[in-house]
């Protein structure tokens, strides 16, 4: 009788370290799905513009648009996660090149590339913010003063991804509108335009790309405003939304 309870018992003791051992084989299987969904999360790049000796363009108060972008492309980076993943081409003051910035996007295979601007003009009194986009063929002449200058880029004669955006943009387009449309309800901007724009940047990234120009740094009281993290905070929720929304539309 006694052997046969004992029998039972050391019977019990195995199943309960089997399913105990199967429990923690199967909380390894969860783990795994878990990084698994974690790496299929959209990698996204963000890319602040100018640094380190390219200061981009410079505010009656001093604001300078290296940093304006470093700090705005930060916020966006933590509003976005964890939704996604994100990574920055630059985290500090230095200088990355055009090349360097593509190369970033295009080898960790990125599913969005945004690069963070802020305009510059001659004249003080122009403000609005723009979203734009590689056109469909790189024209010479289009009415976007303060784009032709940020065109001329002494480190990069033409990127080693010459035209790959082409293929992407019908959906670099549907990005620009769709974050554009999201600003445009934004507290605190007044105007945002979607436009055609040649960059070089833009046209060797092999993925939907767009470039957010945040304001006019030369206008008084966009400098102002682009120095107040509250401002910058509310404009990245707004550009999270966009995003949110060519996702769930892909």
């Amino acid at each position: 009788m006694f052997k046969g309870i004992n029998d039972k018992r050391r019977r019990l003791k195995r199943c309960g370290l089997l399913t105990l051992a199967l429990l923690g084989l199967a909380g390894g299987f969860i783990s795994a799905a878990g990084a698994v969904a974690e790496g299929k999360k959209p990698l996204i790049i963000v890319d602040p513009g100018h640094g380190g000796h390219d200061l981009g363009a410079e505010g009656s108060g001093g604001s300078l648009e290296k940093n304006i972008t470093l700090r705005f492309a930060n916020i966006l980076k933590e509003t976005l996660q964890p939704a996604y993943r994100v990574a920055l081409t630059r985290t500090g003051d230095y200088r990355v090149n055009l090349e360097k910035r593509a190369s970033m996007a295009n080898h960790h295979a990125a599913e969005l590339f945004i690069s963070i601007h802020s305009g510059g003009f001659f004249r003080a009194g122009v403000d609005s913010w723009g979203v734009y986009y590689y056109p469909p063929k790189d024209r010479k002449s289009f009415d976007l003063p303060e784009i032709k200058e940020k065109r001329k880029d002494p480190d990069n004669s033409r990127l080693n991804w010459h035209h790959i955006q082409t293929k992407y943009i019908r959906a670099s387009k549907h990005l620009a509108e769709t974050l554009k449309s999201h600003l445009q309800g934004c507290p605190g901007i007044d105007r945002v335009k979607s436009a055609e724009a040649p960059l070089l940047l833009l046209e060797g990234i092999n993925m939907p790309a767009v470039i957010v120009e945040a304001g006019y740094l030369t206008h008084p009281s966009c400098e102002s405003r682009l120095n107040d993290t509250a401002y910058l905070s509310r404009a990245a929720e707004c550009l999270r939304r966009g995003i949110d929304d060519f996702f769930r539309e892909k």
